[in-house]
């Protein structure tokens, strides 16, 4: 590099008589002579050869008009060396190209002009930075293996997002096989007029690499032309993401929109598939540094990407943004990562479609004490991510706010008609991925129309533990899927998604919400993890809900639905837990439908799912566990050996519910009623284990494998008139200091307990009155009370 320090005012004209493109050849100049500080420069129709700008010196001015050729800028990006290229004066460009060197591994080069006057470039002018960013494979969001580059955008399964949406200044990264778009960054202390181009898209490519940026500071800026950091284009599936622009204008009531040509941060294309779009960045003259608009224009309305797969606001960069303005357009999302912080305090979101919206990955979204979305998302992606508005956070119309990892938060959420609280669906895997899990220390109103929903969103078809590997079956969980795959799961606190079904359309498992809510849930709309298949339907998904309390007529629902003409078999329903803590709370007396109900496909019906509910003051294992069909005979709810958490308070069983316990134990503390089916299969146990002086009712007539009662000093109450029958083992045993208390409930009616003769019995320290055992064997009770109490085939 060659620096030059003295100062004259000549016109250098370039002639490229030398054998060399280098400006600091003099025989390349009229006269001879290379231009020093203070010249004008001028490229002409005189010669079209290239040209290598190698003097670290300021000019007067910069002309092209004419030529055809490129001129290289060696402006690099150490402050050290040719830093910046100055002009004094005007820069114009109205014939041939501007650009800078690359591509290599390493930031080095740029295009970095400081223009003491107006910028002007003409329609055939080109400012050109395309492929000119990080060589194949190089960059922040590079990869060697077969990838889209990523830097404001994220390319087909490239590298992170990294840069400054306001001062973007980064090279663009390369692809596997093709360079990113290059840097320029243009400081303009007059006017500037693009009638031409600036760009610095990626390269094109099978893998392409992603657009580079583009900084324009100027008083003002007008014109026809484009300014474009595009991915590149590629050939195969792996697309470039875009890049990034930021116009910011000084010049007092200057517009942004006095330009009418085009900005664009497009992601590369191939097929239907496309890198994602970068940042554009605009800022009029009397908005405040940083307080501009940022757009985010997805083009074609291409699908959205999951978090971190779209614009990113930082990506690896940290930042803090407020802006006046968010733009998003054609399903445009943006990205928070951590080290980001997005401030929405006085910004205006404006989008039309409501796949439109914010992703917080792991960084900070800092709102006004009172915020509202509408027609648009926000959704939570990962874990210690923050967004937390202070007082009020509205859902409102056709909003979604999509919680996907544990998430807390302290206000009061209100959703509004067709707004909704939400997880993504989960992926084709037998992992979980996505779960509504939200930790509250406020209260939560659900207006009418409006929804927590996870429908549809628990494993997807053929997946998950109730998925059948071969056969086209509906799925289970809470409920059994007929002739499907067993129930799994936690009875008391489920967490889990639904089961997807198997058969020729997507049929997935409702996914799982999981709610810890310090104060009221007020619902007047729907709470629901159903699924809803035409064919095959996957099984209901997981609601689990802690609170205050709730109210309002709302449904809070995990069950298996179907349309009407669809595929048999049917799918199994999910699992409802429900525990309040207000003192005075009674979920009992709740006006809305609880349900985890099995699928009806015409004779085709799934197991009833689990619904477990627990008032104030009942411990996890105190509940009343409720299986209900909603009238309808079908599968069974299992009790078997992937079952967790089989300890409960009281049993119901109702409306055609079937409990099935086979290859475990059922333990229950409080009463049992069965008005519906029950099944004890083999090894299937059901124990009574009620704590001293207590008492439990046995209601309805039940066929028990094996039931087991060791209470001291406790009362088993049967429902008079019932029929207790024991297949295999019958246990009834107190202590020798409290009888065990067998009775009717109305005195003087006798209740029915038949033992077949294979059964074992163990019966001791019991006290019984007014027991019917004439269909069974002879009951020996040792160490008991009982002889003239109104029993028969009894011996005591």
């Amino acid at each position: 590099m060659l620096y030059t320090h003295s100062y004259a005012q000549n016109t250098c004209t370039w002639t490229g008589n030398g054998t060399d493109e280098l400006a600091s050849t003099p025989e390349n100049w009229s006269d001879n002579t290379a231009p020093v500080a203070g010249d004008a420069i001028v490229l002409d129709s005189s010669t079209d050869k290239n040209m290598t700008w190698d003097l670290n010196i300021p000019v007067q001015s910069w002309t092209q008009d004419g030529y055809e050729g490129v001129a290289t800028i060696l402006t690099v990006y150490s402050p050290t060396e040719f830093y910046v290229f100055r002009i004094n004066g005007d820069c114009i460009v109205n014939s041939g190209t501007l650009t800078h060197q690359g591509s290599i591994s390493e930031e080095v080069f740029r295009l970095a002009m400081a223009i003491g006057e107006d910028l002007t470039i003409g329609p055939d002018g080109h400012i050109n930075a395309d492929a000119k960013g990080f060589a194949p494979g190089n960059g922040p969001g590079g990869l060697k293996t077969a990838s889209g580059g990523s830097y404001g955008g994220k390319g087909a399964k490239g590298g992170p997002c990294y840069g400054s949406v306001i001062e973007p200044v980064n090279l663009g990264s390369g692809a596997n096989m093709a360079p990113g778009g290059g840097a320029v960054s243009l400081e303009v202390t007059g006017s500037s007029v693009i009638n031409g181009k600036i760009t610095a898209n990626g390269g094109d490519g099978a893998s392409s690499g992603s657009g580079g940026s583009i900084l324009l500071k100027s008083e003002s800026l007008a014109g026809t032309g484009s300014i474009n950091a595009d991915g590149g284009r590629s050939n195969q599936n792996y697309p470039g993401g875009g890049g990034r622009v930021s116009v910011v204008l000084s010049g007092t009531n200057a517009t942004v929109s006095g330009f009418s040509g085009n900005i664009s941060t497009y992601g590369g294309i191939f097929a239907n598939i496309r890198g994602k779009t970068g940042t554009i960045y605009l800022e009029d003259g009397n908005d405040d540094y940083g307080r501009g608009e940022l757009i985010v224009d997805n083009p074609d309305s291409s699908p959205p990407a999951y978090a971190e797969g779209n614009t990113a606001l930082n990506g690896i960069t940290s930042g803090i943004y407020n802006f006046k303005r968010i733009t998003f357009k054609n399903n445009g999302i943006l990205d928070v990562s951590t080290g980001g912080i997005l401030i929405l305090t006085g910004t205006e979101i404006v989008t039309s479609e409501p796949t439109s919206g914010i992703w917080i990955a792991g960084g900070t979204v800092i709102t006004p004490l009172n915020y509202r979305i509408d027609e648009c998302f926000i959704g939570i992606s990962k874990k210690n991510s923050t967004f937390n508005p202070a007082q009020t956070f509205t859902i409102g119309e056709n909003a979604k706010f999509i919680i996907d990892q544990p998430h807390s938060m302290s206000c009061r959420i209100i959703v509004e008609k067709t707004g909704t609280i939400t997880h993504t669906p989960n992926p084709h895997s037998n992992d979980e991925f996505y779960k509504l899990s939200l930790d509250l220390d406020g209260t939560i109103t659900i207006d009418k129309d409006g929804s927590i929903d996870v429908s549809n969103c628990g494993f997807p078809t053929t997946f998950g533990p109730g998925s059948h590997p071969t056969d086209e079956l509906g799925g289970s969980y809470g409920g059994k899927a007929p002739v499907g795959m067993p129930c799994y799961g936690s009875v008391v606190n489920p967490d889990n998604l639904g089961s997807g079904g198997r058969g020729p359309i997507s049929t997935p498992g409702g996914g799982a919400i999981l709610l810890n809510v310090s104060g009221t849930i007020n619902n007047f709309g729907s709470i629901v993890a159903n699924s809803l298949g035409v064919h095959r339907p996957g099984s209901g998904g997981t609601v689990n809900i802690t609170a205050g309390n709730i109210t309002g007529p709302g449904s809070i629902e995990a069950s298996a639905t179907t349309l009407p003409g669809g595929y048999t078999p049917a799918g199994g329903g999910g699992r409802v837990a429900i525990t309040l803590t207000d003192k005075d709370a009674d979920i009992f007396s709740y006006e809305g439908k609880i349900a985890a109900h099995g699928a009806k496909i015409r004779e085709s019906i799934g197991g009833a799912g689990t619904v477990y509910l627990r008032n104030p003051g009942e411990s996890l294992h105190e509940g009343t566990l409720i299986i209900d069909n909603n009238g309808h005979t079908g599968d069974v709810t299992e009790i078997n050996s992937q079952m967790q958490d089989t300890h409960v308070g009281k049993v119901i069983i109702r409306n055609k519910g079937h409990l099935k316990i086979e290859d475990a134990s059922l333990t229950v503390s409080g009463s049992w009623s069965n008005h519906g089916d029950f099944t004890g299969a083999d090894t299937g146990s059901v124990i009574f284990s009620a704590p001293e002086d207590s008492m439990i009712q046995i209601k309805g007539n039940t066929v028990f494998y094996s039931m087991i009662a060791r209470n001291h000093g406790a009362t088993l109450e049967f429902e008079a008139g019932s029929i207790t029958t024991i297949n295999s083992h019958l246990e009834l045993t107190g202590s020798a200091t409290k009888n065990l208390v067998l009775k009717s409930g109305v005195s003087d009616s006798p209740w029915y307990l038949t033992v077949v003769p294979e059964a074992t019995c163990k019966i001791e320290h019991v006290n019984v009155t007014d027991s019917d055992a004439s269909e069974g064997v002879e009951l020996k009770a040792e160490n008991s009370t009982g002889a003239d109490q109104n029993n028969k085939n009894w011996e005591f």
